[in-house]
């Protein structure tokens, strides 16, 4: 894996944690009533789709070795093509159910990967 793909993973891995960060500390009702939160969400769920969808341009086998990667493509792209229309109870899953089994499924793939310094 070369390092921009895994720099778009963590970009992604990182937005991820921010999810489900968000997720633990409120709960499905709150989250479905809250304004503030549809839209923290959603830019997260803008971020993970937006360097999946790069990484896998980069790296075409991580479609099969992410799960569910391109339904959570899928929900960047309803986000931003679809705003009317955004499933929150759909988005509350996808946080909860989806995209820990995604961090997971990342942190795996970059174990390998050496990480290289920003030059500062």
């Amino acid at each position: 894996m070369n390092q921009q793909t895994a720099k778009l993973l963590h970009d992604a891995n990182s937005a991820g944690q921010e999810v489900q960060q968000y997720a633990a500390s409120t709960t499905r009702e709150r989250f479905l009533e809250d304004r503030s939160l549809h839209l923290i969400f959603e830019r997260l769920f803008e971020i993970i789709g937006i360097a999946l969808t790069k990484a896998i341009q980069s790296a075409p086998d991580l479609q099969t070795q992410i799960p569910e990667v391109r339904k959570i493509i899928d929900t960047r792209n309803r986000i931003a093509h679809e705003y009317a229309e955004v499933n929150y109870p759909l988005m509350w899953f996808m946080a909860t159910q989806k995209v820990p089994e995604m961090c997971e499924t990342i942190e795996r793939l970059l174990e390998d990967v050496p990480v290289e310094e920003d030059p500062a």
